[in-house]
Formats: C-alpha cells, structure tokens, sequence
C-alpha cells in the first residue's frame, strides 16, 4: 500500500432492513451507515436523514432521525416509519432486521423509491477520478431487492450498466420477440423496438437512441456520449452472460464522449472487474489488450481467495449460471497502476436466518 495511506481511514457499516410494499410482500433493504475512526474510538453520528419518495407525479419529502433507524437502544425494534404519497397511494414500511456491533455516521447518498416499479434503492459512491475531458465512471455499491445474492452479498452489487432480456413473461425466447430493459445511469427503462435494430425508451424522458446489431448493443444520450454493450470479442472477457449462442445480459464495455475520450470496462466470468481510462492520444478500444498505450486511471477489482459457502446459482435466464467467490477489496490507481490513490475493503458475514452472505462493513483507505 502507497505510503500514508492509512492516514485517513472510514470504515462504512450496512445495516440490513425490511421493507414493506404496498403491504403485500416483503423485500429485504439496506441502511448503510460510515464510522469515522480516530484515536480515542469516537464515533459521529449525523442526526437527520432526509428522503425523497418520487412517485412520478410529485416529490415527498420525509426527515428520518438518526433514532427512528436504530432504535434509541439497538436492542429496541426500530418504529415503524411510513412514506405515503396521497397521488400514488405508494407506501413503505421499514424495520429492522439487523444491526452491527458499531453504530457509525450515516452515509446514504441516494436512497429512491421508485412508485412505478415498485422497488426500492440505494447508492454508496465510491471515489474515482475525473479524466481527460472530464470523462469519468460512475463507480459505487448500490442495494436492490431485486438483485438477490451476488458477488457483494445479498441484494448489493456494482452496477455500470447493462441491457438484459426481461423476464416478466418467464424464460425469454431469445429472439427479436423478447422485451429488452435497459439499465443506466441508475435509471431502468424497458425499450420498444421501432425498426431496423432501432429502440427508444418506452417511458419518454429517456432521451437515448438504442440501437442492437443482433450481437452488441450501441447507445447514444442526449449529450453526444456513445455506450457499447457486450464487446466481449473485443475486450477479452465476459462482457456478454451467455450460453452458446443465447445472450441474456449485455454489459456496460465502453463509454466515448464527443471528444474520443474512452472509459473502458472489463467483466470477467469469476465477478471481477477492471476499469481503464484516459489513454494516451489515439487510444481506441485495440489498445487495450494490446498493451501499447498506457492509461491514466485504472479500477480493478479483487476476489476472495477461499470460495463462499453459500454459492450462487442461477437458472432464472433459462441456463446455469455459478459462482463461488466475493469481491473483496476494489482499488482505484493513477498512472497506470503506479500510484494507489484509494482502496476499498470488504468483510461480509453469514445470515443465521438463510445462510447467504451479507455485506457487514466497508473500509476506505486513503481519503
């Protein structure tokens, strides 16, 4: 580790919650939390969360004190809190289903419910430089009910992007007849197709032109920004979640913005990850494998070494999918990997109640 990186260490706590929607099902949901640690062992706590329930039509705004998610005493249950949208008729519950031995500062950055879907989640940033031309990856852990047990724990993961056959009418057909959602930016949008490999966002306000050549998935916004999904015969890894010829998920592969400045993202089978960008002048996507050019800013990922005991199995797309392992540290470097700049480690703890991994801390080194 680069000299002096322990000089500034924050240690983030995930506290594990349940929400209640529409009182009809119940999903697991996260708090996360952060504990700044000094000398003497104090610990701060930010008094008020506020919450923003977006329905669609109107925004309602709920202060949430530090109390109402942990319990005056950590063995009370935490009371009930409800968000209630009068336009929607949208409601959640939140109690607690665990907390960890610390009680550390809040630390929730984005915490969206989303009426439509019905869903519910949260977003922890993580720090990643600013390149050339103001490029940049959007880099974080967030927490969806809806993304089970992965590489992070239940419910948490890393999301760059992607674009996936859905499932709501089962197993998909794995043709030209399958619903495509689309998933940027932290937004999700199911997408229609109106022609010649061309999609739009079925909801208007996306703002984005989806094209799909039956094998990647190319996509341009509204600020002149390109995205490329699935270029795993490019790049050299696992950026398509395949068997044989069925695709089921593209992965975010490649960003350009209107100045040919690059981000690069690399999805390996295991659940590792790396990241590249800000390349010399007249990189482009060969250069990466090739190892020509050198790139400012580089973010990997790195896994456990020992398997899990709860191993993730998956048939939900209509073929296996496995996984024994965990990410646990994520580095983020300048000058190619010379220079560490921050590190991110992981600890995760069983369920007593299901046996799947949870996310229990999350330690930053070199803030």
């Amino acid at each position: 580790m680069k000299k002096g990186m322990s000089d500034g260490i924050k240690k983030i706590g995930i506290c594990y919650l349940v929400v209640i929607f529409n009182v009809s099902f119940t999903q697991h949901y996260a708090y996360a939390k952060r504990v700044k640690v000094d000398k003497s062992n104090a610990v701060k706590i930010d008094e008020n969360v506020s919450v923003t329930v977006n329905d669609g039509n109107n925004n309602i705004n709920k202060e949430i004190t530090r109390d109402d998610l942990i319990g005056k005493d950590k063995k009370e249950e935490v009371p009930e809190i409800k968000i209630m949208s009068s336009m929607s008729m949208f409601s959640s519950s939140i109690s607690r289903d665990a907390i960890p031995s610390s009680l550390p500062e809040n630390l929730i950055k984005n915490l969206h419910f989303d009426a439509s879907s019905g869903s519910a989640s949260i977003a922890i940033p993580l720090f990643a430089p600013k390149g050339r031309g103001g490029v940049q990856v959007s880099l974080g852990l967030t927490y969806s009910p809806r993304r089970g047990n992965g590489v992070l724990g239940f419910g948490w993961g890393i999301d760059f992007g992607s674009i996936e056959r859905s499932m709501k009418n089962g197993i998909p057909n794995y043709d030209n007849s399958d619903t495509f959602m689309a998933s940027i930016g932290g937004s999700v949008f199911e997408l229609v197709g109106i022609g010649e490999g061309n999609y739009q966002s079925k909801v208007e306000g996306a703002f984005m032109k989806f094209y799909f050549d039956g094998n990647t998935w190319e996509v341009k916004d509204k600020s002149g920004n390109t995205y490329y999904f699935g270029l795993d015969s490019i790049l050299e890894d696992n950026s398509r979640e395949s068997e044989g010829s069925k695709v089921f998920r593209w992965y975010l592969s490649e960003i350009k913005d209107v100045l040919g400045n690059y981000v690069f993202i690399r999805h390996f089978e295991d659940g590792n990850f790396e990241v590249r960008y800000t390349g010399e002048p007249g990189t482009d996507r060969n250069a990466l494998n090739s190892g020509t050019h050198e790139f400012q800013y580089k973010i990997i990922s790195e896994l456990e070494l020992s398997n899990r005991e709860d191993v993730m199995l998956s048939y939900k797309s209509g073929f296996h999918i496995e996984n024994n392992k965990r990410i646990k540290s994520i580095s983020v470097f300048s000058g190619d990997g010379a220079d560490l700049m921050r590190k991110y480690e992981v600890d995760y703890a069983y369920s007593q109640k299901t046996g799947r991994t949870l996310l229990t801390s999350l330690t930053e080194y070199g803030a």
